[in-house]
């Protein structure tokens, strides 16, 4: 998949200032189902992960369940880096909703593109959409990957 011919990167370029906001990329629906899916997801494709509770780094456990069993009260947190320096933090917040925090500092069309592969391979790999929304608007997202159709949906953010 050419993923930038999808969504040119001048089209977008506009949603990643550079003032040091997150985006929330988000798939709701998953379910533990989904999270144990997503940290394999990780685990194959190799990425560098560590995994803090309240900010102290720990082994990865081996089931999604242990994390919020054992981890109800504290802040669970996988961190990871995909290609070319794109780093990516998940916190383990709801059991229904994968939400990963990605900074929006250094964001180029490269990353942009990693990017886009990135959320078309995690919807495809979990069977859901997936979104992109800026930080504390998640109900509006900008960006959305439809498994169904398997194609991007830009909504330019106001």
């Amino acid at each position: 998949m050419n993923a930038q011919a999808l969504i040119p990167w001048e089209t977008v370029r506009k949603e990643f200032g550079d003032d040091g906001e997150l985006l929330d990329l988000l798939i709701t629906g998953a379910g533990l189902h989904g999270w144990q899916r997503f940290l394999a997801f990780g685990k194959s494709a190799e990425l560098d992960m560590h995994f803090f509770v309240d900010c102290v780094e720990v082994s990865i456990p081996n089931s999604v369940e242990d994390i919020f069993a054992l981890y109800p009260e504290k802040v669970a947190r996988l961190s990871f880096f995909h290609l070319d320096g794109l780093c990516l933090d998940s916190n383990f917040f709801s059991q229904e909703m994968v939400d990963v925090a990605i900074p929006v500092n250094g964001m180029s069309e490269d990353r942009f593109t990693i990017l886009l592969e990135f959320m078309a391979a995690l919807g495809l790999e979990l069977g859901k959409d997936v979104t992109l929304n800026h930080d504390c608007q998640r109900d509006t997202p900008f960006l959305r990957y439809s498994c169904a159709t398997r194609d991007f949906k830009y909504t330019p953010s106001s």
